[in-house]
C-alpha cells in the first residue's frame, strides 16, 4: 500500500512538473493567415524605380510609393497601374528638396518631411496627384511623425545620447502653426545603441542591433501603437491625453545570441560603412547576449496589430485584435519585407529577377 502511495505521489509530482513547464510561457499557437498576391508593381516604360523608402496604401487601395533617390512619390491605382509621379524639386510652396518618409491619413491627407528644409509639407491626395495645402518649419529631425484626426502634428523625438540616464525619448504635440501644445505627451527610455567612434574617440554614428532595446511605433487616428524590441507585445495610447488603452505582454523564453550572429552583424556594419579599421571584438562586445523579441510593428485600420517576432530559426508574424487577442500568425517566409499593412492589403518591398525594386501587393484575411 505504501509502495502504491509513493508511486502515485511521484506520478502526481511529475504531472505537476510537466504542467508547470508547459504553462511557463504563453503560447503563440494561432491559425495561419493566408496571403493572396493581387499585383506586382514593377519598372516600366513610364517609370523607373530608384530607392523605394516607404509605401502607403489608401482606403481605396491606391498605392503611394516614396522614391527617396528620385525624390518622387509614385501613384498607382488599386490594380497597380501607374498614374503619376508627384512632387516637384525645390524650396517653394509644395516643393520638396529631399524626403525619406511620409504619412497618409484616413481622409487622404499626405504629410511629408522635407529633410534639408526641416519642414513638414502637407497635401491632399486627389486620386491622381497631390494638391498642396501648407507647410510648417520645425527645429528637429523626427524619427516618427503623424497627423492626428484633429489636425495636430505628433512627433517622436529621440534623445541625443542613450548613455545619459536622464535623457528620454518624447512624443510631443504641435498645432499646424508649429506651436508646441504638449512637449511630453508620452516619454520612453532612450534606445540602446552601439556608438561607432574613430581611434581618437570622436563619435561617427550610433546604431542599434536587432537585439538592443528600442521602440517601434505605428500611428493611426488618435492612437499610437507602441512596441519594444525586447518584449513580445504592444501598448496602445490615446494621443489626446496620453492614457494607455491596451497592454499586451506575453511571456516568452529568452534565446541566446551566438558569437557567429554577433560577428555577422558587425561584419555587415563594416561592409555598409566601409570602415574596415573598426575593432570587431570591441563592437561584438556591445551586442546583448539575449536576442530581441520583436523587429517590427504594423497596424491595419480593419482592427489588427501585426508583430514580427524573432524566433530561433528566423522571423514570423503574429496578428492580434486591438483588444489583445492572438488571432493569427504567418510562418511562411517571403523574400521581401512588409512595409505597410492597410485595409486588408499588404505592401511588400522586394526585387525582381534582375534585382530591380518592385512592390508586391497582397490581400489577406484573418481566419
Amino acid at each position: 500500500m505504501s509502495k502504491l502511495y509513493i508511486s502515485l505521489s511521484i506520478l502526481f509530482l511529475l504531472l505537476v512538473s510537466c504542467t508547470t513547464e508547459t504553462s511557463e510561457y504563453d503560447s503563440l499557437e494561432a491559425p495561419q493567415v493566408e496571403f493572396n498576391l493581387i499585383n506586382e508593381i514593377r519598372d516600366s516604360d513610364d517609370i523607373m524605380f530608384g530607392n523605394i523608402a516607404a509605401v502607403e496604401i489608401t482606403k481605396d487601395h491606391y498605392v503611394l510609393a516614396g522614391d527617396f533617390s528620385r525624390n518622387r512619390l509614385h501613384i498607382f491605382d488599386s490594380n497597380g497601374t501607374f498614374i503619376h509621379s508627384a512632387i516637384n524639386d525645390g524650396r517653394g510652396p509644395g516643393e520638396i528638396q529631399r524626403f525619406f518618409s511620409f504619412r497618409v491619413t484616413e481622409d487622404n491627407q499626405v504629410m511629408i518631411y522635407d529633410i534639408p528644409g526641416q519642414r513638414f509639407v502637407f497635401f491632399d491626395f486627389t486620386g491622381t496627384d497631390l494638391a498642396f495645402k501648407y507647410d510648417m518649419l520645425i527645429d528637429s529631425f523626427p524619427r516618427y511623425f503623424h497627423l492626428s484626426d484633429q489636425g495636430e502634428i505628433i512627433i517622436y523625438n529621440t534623445s541625443s545620447s542613450a548613455s545619459d540616464e536622464e535623457s528620454l525619448n518624447h512624443i510631443l504635440k504641435m498645432d499646424k502653426d508649429g506651436t508646441v501644445i504638449d512637449e511630453s505627451l508620452l516619454a520612453f527610455a532612450p534606445n540602446e545603441q552601439i556608438t561607432i567612434t574613430t581611434p581618437e574617440g570622436r563619435q561617427i554614428m550610433s546604431i542599434s542591433s536587432p537585439h538592443h532595446s528600442y521602440y517601434m511605433m505605428e500611428y493611426w487616428g488618435d492612437r499610437v501603437f507602441v512596441a519594444n524590441s525586447t518584449v513580445t507585445g504592444f501598448r496602445v495610447y490615446d494621443l489626446n491625453d496620453g492614457e494607455k488603452i491596451t497592454k499586451v505582454n506575453l511571456e516568452r523564453p529568452d534565446l541566446p545570441v551566438t558569437q557567429e550572429e554577433k560577428r555577422e552583424f558587425v561584419d555587415g556594419l563594416i561592409l555598409a560603412t566601409g570602415m574596415e579599421d573598426l575593432s570587431v571584438s570591441r563592437y561584438m562586445a556591445q551586442i546583448p547576449d539575449i536576442k530581441g523579441k520583436l523587429s517590427t510593428i504594423r497596424y491595419d485600420p480593419l482592427g489588427y496589430v501585426w508583430l514580427q517576432i524573432i524566433e530561433e530559426e528566423g522571423y514570423s508574424w503574429i496578428v492580434f485584435s486591438e483588444d489583445g487577442e492572438l488571432v493569427g500568425r504567418v510562418d511562411e517566409e517571403y523574400e521581401g519585407s512588409i512595409v505597410n499593412i492597410r485595409y486588408g492589403r499588404i505592401a511588400m518591398l522586394s526585387q525582381d529577377e534582375f534585382d530591380v525594386p518592385m512592390i508586391q501587393v497582397y490581400e489577406y484575411q484573418v481566419p
